[in-house]
């Protein structure tokens, strides 16, 4: 059911409207004057006077009100009936202009149908397509900001004007959500459809599993993989993922805090598709800082842990060149799995200006992964073409996100593990939402996306009480209009010029022109006096009017 206070568009130009206005005001003011015509029927003998003067505009009705006021050469009443007269004119001249403001130019996107675009894409060595990294402004949406990335020229060629490109996001049947977890060959959790390896560049590990923990080696490159069920017989059901390469900011001036998002989804010959995502970030620091990246995030789990094991006075930190200390957190969630990697040192082990402290530095890794997978959508891919084929890669990168970090006071805000796991997650829904489409063939350097296109359509929006009551006005304005023609009749709706005509055709043989000729010395219609010479004297009273 609408609300009185919806609007309606209307795909019409300001032209159109000041017609409509036009036509809204012409009726409004016939049904003024039909109400005039009433009165000048029923209301006396200055009702027909009233009635012409009202028409002669608002320079005549307040010349005759001030005649009355101050001659009083007519009854009190017929004054306020000009009054009335004015205001009821005044008004039904200037309604269409309060209307008018509550219309208000808009636009809206009408569906055209949809196209696939086939665009040529820059590749590299790695299986990733040069300009596909973006950065997420700190108050925008992760997923607006993929969604831009997708509509913009990078994916459209030619972009035509007036046009929007939406991506078409078809449903998809998830295939498996209970993955098994594996870290650096240890296993954490069992699966009933899949498994989810993630592994440092080298694994040295003494298990310690209670929360569980580990202590193991430490490297700088992450990599996330789906491994196939039957790792025999199904290797083609393998998806990669690695962390882009990056330097530990050493400076211990915590400003190492910017995380970034790497994603991909791998086509599979069992026709099913995997979404990875993964979102990693790094810090460096002194334990004992106030301001310890690891104490503010304590509201976190995994942080709150890791700080406890890090100042636990049962920790041994190697003081030997070249060795440290490494511990792990680990947390599963659904489809997702969030990891803190800490290594431990002595400063003096990496930074000789340090070699004269005592105090523990740490660099640390956080990464939270998502794994999807799901059916393909076999009308985008018969969309793509019918000599399309999915080629098979294990090992890509689809787009990289990178967080623009919001300083405040000149200071880097610490990170939020809770706000990193979420965009994550909504990076691989919408990853998973696009299904089949959004495929890159990375061998010929060609981007597949099937869009939904609208049409940008001009038009005003108008308030449906607004609409409501003009249309009211107009449909009982006509009526009064039409009835009055019908009741009332001449001479009380005609002016004074028809009244003048009527009476000249109605003592001659020939017809009357509508335009007659007309003098003023003496005062003539078509030749024929309209005063006897003896009325061209008139009165005082009359004579001041």
């Amino acid at each position: 059911m609408p609300s009185l206070s919806d609007k309606i568009f209307f795909p019409i130009s300001i032209f159109v409207l000041n017609v409509a206005l036009a036509l809204f005001k012409f009726v409004l003011a016939s049904a003024v004057g039909a109400c005039f015509a009433i009165y000048a029927k029923y209301g006396g003998e200055y009702a027909n006077s009233i009635g012409w003067v009202r028409s002669a505009g608002y320079l005549e009705m307040i010349m005759a009100f001030l005649n009355i006021f101050k001659r009083k050469n007519a009854p009190g009443f017929v004054m306020w009936v000009l009054v009335v007269g004015f205001i009821i004119t005044f008004a039904a001249d200037f309604l269409d202009k309060g209307i008018s403001n509550f219309v208000a130019p808009t636009s809206r996107l009408v569906p055209s149908g949809r196209e696939t675009m086939v665009s040529p894409q820059a590749k590299s060595d790695i299986g990733k397509f040069f300009g596909w990294s973006f950065v997420v402004p700190s108050n925008e949406n992760v997923t607006h900001t993929m969604e831009k990335a997708l509509n913009s020229s990078l994916a459209i060629p030619n972009l035509r004007e007036g046009e929007v490109y939406y991506s078409v996001t078809p449903e998809y049947p998830t295939t498996c959500t209970d993955f098994g977890i594996t870290f650096c060959e240890a296993i954490v959790r069992n699966g009933s459809c899949g498994r989810v390896d993630i592994n440092l560049e080298y694994c040295l590990m003494e298990h310690n599993i209670p929360r569980p923990s580990n202590r193991l080696g430490f490297n700088s490159t992450w990599l996330a993989d789906l491994p196939p069920y039957t790792i025999s017989d199904q290797q083609d059901e393998a998806c990669n993922l690695h962390e882009d390469s990056r330097t530990v900011d050493m400076s211990v001036n915590n400003d190492a805090r910017i995380s970034r998002t790497s994603t991909t989804k791998c086509f599979h010959g069992s026709g099913d598709i995997t979404v990875l995502a993964m979102t990693t970030t790094r810090f460096a620091e002194f334990a004992d800082t106030d301001d310890s990246q690891l104490y503010s995030g304590s509201s976190d789990e995994l942080f709150s842990t890791m700080y406890q094991s890090i100042m636990s006075p049962t920790i041994h930190v190697p003081e030997e060149y070249g060795f440290g200390l490494q511990l792990v957190e680990l947390r599963m969630t659904n489809s997702s799995v969030d990891i803190l990697v800490c290594s431990l040192a002595k400063p003096g082990m990496w930074l000789p200006e340090f070699y004269l402290t005592d105090d523990i530095f740490y660099t640390c890794a956080y990464a939270t992964i998502t794994v999807l997978r799901f059916k393909q959508n076999n009308d985008i891919a018969e969309a793509f073409g019918s000599d399309f084929d999915f080629d098979i890669y294990k090992d890509s990168v689809y787009m990289s996100l990178e967080y623009s970090p919001v300083p405040t006071n000149e200071t880097v805000a610490p990170l939020s593990a809770k706000n990193m796991t979420r965009d994550n997650v909504a990076v691989a829904d919408y990853m998973a939402s696009l299904g089949t489409n959004y495929y890159a063939d990375f061998k010929k350097g060609l981007l597949y996306i099937r869009y939904d296109v609208k049409k940008l359509e001009l038009g005003l929006e108008v308030p449906l009480w607004v609409l409501l009551a003009a249309g009211t006005i107009m449909v009982i304005s006509v009526c009064v209009w039409r009835l009055t023609h019908w009741l009332v009749g001449p001479p009380h709706i005609s002016t004074v010029y028809s009244i003048i005509r009527a009476e000249l055709g109605s003592n001659s043989d020939t017809p009357v022109p509508r335009v007659m000729r007309f003098s003023h010395q003496p005062l003539m219609f078509e030749g024929v006096k309209l005063l006897p010479d003896k009325a061209r004297t008139l009165p005082e009273d009359v004579k001041s009017l």
